[in-house]
């Protein structure tokens, strides 16, 4: 931190790194001014827990797991980053406002509607995937750079479906009640 002046946000991504962050280590650089907030991008929920126990008060602490979304909002997170949120930012934004109100339920059964979304972006290594998910939903951000490869053409056939049908559904949502 005292290398670089600007406000650090720790990245715990722990299936890309094979090393994962104790709550403890959190707590300590969330209490020295380390960092400002974490993007917790892991299924470890007990861990979760015990980061929001011992830093959730002093940090921002986002989720960066869409199927856990609205559970890491229930039990504290400030917010999230999340990769479809460039797709389908309006079905996100639902789904944070409801889970913040606390509809939970209702929270988690819109993340069950964005499910095929989150297979075909996810179902390989990103950010190819992602990217072409953004093309069909009208913002294209260009193709990826080697090393990294686009997507297959059977996940560009499911990219296809998904996204039109996430999109359908983001509609959906914004349309006035009858």
């Amino acid at each position: 931190r005292e290398t670089v002046d600007v406000p650090l946000l720790l990245y715990e991504i722990p299936g890309r790194t094979n090393a994962a962050m104790k709550a403890e280590t959190v707590q300590a650089m969330a209490e020295d001014g380390t960092i400002i907030g974490m993007k917790y991008s892991s299924y470890d929920m007990p861990e979760f827990i015990k980061v929001m126990k011992y830093a959730g008060d002093k940090i921002a602490v986002m989720s960066g797991e869409e199927p856990l979304f609205a559970t890491h909002l229930k039990l504290g997170a400030t917010g999230g980053v999340l990769a479809t949120a460039n797709v389908v930012p309006r079905a996100w934004t639902r789904i944070f406002n409801l889970a913040s109100s606390g509809n939970l339920d209702e929270a988690i059964a819109c993340q069950h509607e964005l499910a095929p979304l989150l297979e075909a972006v996810f179902c390989e290594m990103n950010p190819g995937p992602l990217k072409h998910a953004m093309a069909l939903s009208g913002l294209p951000v260009g193709d990826v750079r080697l090393p990294l490869l686009p997507p297959t053409d059977q996940t560009i056939s499911k990219l296809e479906r998904a996204v039109a049908a996430a999109m359908s559904q983001e509609e959906l949502l914004l349309a006035p009640a009858a």
